[in-house]
């Protein structure tokens, strides 16, 4: 199973997946010949990278300046980009992740069904098998905001030690895009192989490899996949962990009934974990690392 994947950069308050990829050092993201990405996919089976002058070259104009003409959350651009660099990967089939809620694009259910309508409709044009999952973004996910933070997080997740909602989006997806592919029979059968290469080590093993591919020094990636991973610190730290840390305490005790996902990205933002401009500077170190979930009891100090 191949999975090649063009992504982008950082738009309004949401991350992107290169700026989070590139606080590894030296993981490369655009700049690829063709003949690289064929190679990378029969000797590693995925990529991620960015759009570049030869690849959806129209989508990186249009997304370069989304930010500043205030149409970053257009149905009609959304599913443009997101198309077009699908239909660029010539995928057979692919899971879309529609987020909706305060922190996403599409603040209402209705407004994210549209969008996962047109991009379904799109998709199906172009002989993909298409599947569309709605899911919610009120409350963050998982305990990481920020660029170096989120990728220590993921690589708990690849070893099966992410946060519960996290690894519940991760199977849900997973498991859709096996079943879509003809990988598995069901979505039950799907969950269960994903489970499994995620406690064996083997999803850390070729996260590992798709890095080294794209440019990470083999000593680094190894160091990355042999820190203890039990601790989000310890994985923070091998990549760039900002010298400046401050504990925000509770002043009263009780449970936990929501967390502001937007106000913290926001926060996270202004901190230097996103851009202003086009072509900005990212700090890879910002990061909020959250202690508590929703429904969690805390006691007063803590």
């Amino acid at each position: 199973m191949e999975v090649p994947m063009i992504s982008g950069r950082g738009l309004a308050h949401t991350g992107g997946t290169l700026d989070k990829l590139e606080s590894i050092p030296n993981f490369q993201v655009t700049n690829f010949k063709q003949s690289d990405m064929n190679q990378m996919l029969r000797d590693v089976g995925c990529f991620i990278i960015g759009q570049s002058g030869n690849l959806v070259p129209a989508d990186k104009k249009l997304y370069a300046v989304r930010d500043i003409t205030a149409t970053v959350n257009s149905i009609p651009l959304i599913t443009s980009s997101i198309m077009s660099k699908k239909a660029a990967e010539s995928l057979d089939a692919l899971v879309l992740d529609v987020k909706c809620g305060k922190a996403a694009f599409m603040q209402d259910f209705s407004s994210s069904k549209q969008l996962a309508e047109k991009m379904v409709n799109a998709g199906s044009s172009l002989g993909m098998k298409m599947v569309a999952l709605i899911t919610q973004m009120d409350n963050p996910i998982g305990r990481a905001i920020g660029n170096a933070i989120e990728v220590a997080e993921s690589l708990q997740c690849l070893q099966g030690n992410g946060d519960p909602d996290l690894l519940e989006l991760v199977y849900a997806l997973g498991s859709h895009l096996m079943a879509a592919s003809g990988h598995v029979k069901s979505i039950e059968e799907g969950e269960s192989k994903l489970k499994s290469v995620l406690d064996d080590g083997s999803a850390l093993e070729k996260f590992k490899d798709m890095v080294i591919a794209q440019g990470v020094k083999p000593s680094l990636a190894q160091r990355l996949v042999d820190v203890d991973l039990t601790d989000i610190d310890n994985i923070w730290s091998v990549l760039d962990k900002s010298e400046n840390v401050t504990d925000i305490k509770t002043t009263a005790g009780g449970y936990v009934s929501e967390i502001d996902a937007i106000s913290l990205a926001v926060v996270a933002k202004e901190l230097g974990a996103g851009r202003e401009e086009e072509g900005a500077p990212i700090d890879h170190t910002v990061g909020l690392r959250l202690y508590v979930s929703r429904g969690s009891h805390i006691k007063e100090g803590k």
